[in-house]
């Protein structure tokens, strides 16, 4: 932690840098590195989220087998559609990777409007898991 600290202070990369050759104008290795440190963070935070996004995933998946009909069902297949479609804009838009479980997931659910019959019967039956 005292490490992070002095990283963040506005004057250790000065005293302590490596790249006291660079006069670039453009090229500031002070902030490339606190940006560098700032992405790994952010995706720390990110990929925690994503876990913890797919143990929600499992709990509504196991919701939706024990519903008694679809109808009981469809807010849990709005929520899974929700999900969906933010995962969805992740990958394709901003082209972030996700894990493979969440890729497919992703795929499969895909147009849900068209398939939520079929899938709600395969959820139930223990066809189809997350």
């Amino acid at each position: 932690m005292d490490f992070l600290i002095k990283l963040l202070k506005k004057d250790y990369f000065l005293k302590n840098s490596e790249y006291k050759l660079i006069k670039d104008a453009f090229i500031c290795p002070k902030k490339i590195e606190i940006e560098i440190k700032e992405i790994e963070d952010e995706g720390a935070n990110l990929a925690l989220k994503l876990s913890l996004l797919s143990q929600n995933i499992k709990y509504i998946f196991s919701k939706i087998e024990t519903s008694p009909s679809i109808e009981f069902a469809n807010e849990y297949f709005d929520l899974l559609e929700k999900i969906q479609k933010i995962l969805s804009i992740l990958i394709f838009k901003h082209e972030i990777g996700i894990p493979d479980r969440l890729y497919r997931f992703v795929q499969d659910f895909d147009n849900l409007d068209h398939y939520k019959d079929y899938y709600f019967r395969e959820i139930k039956n223990g066809k189809y898991s997350f």
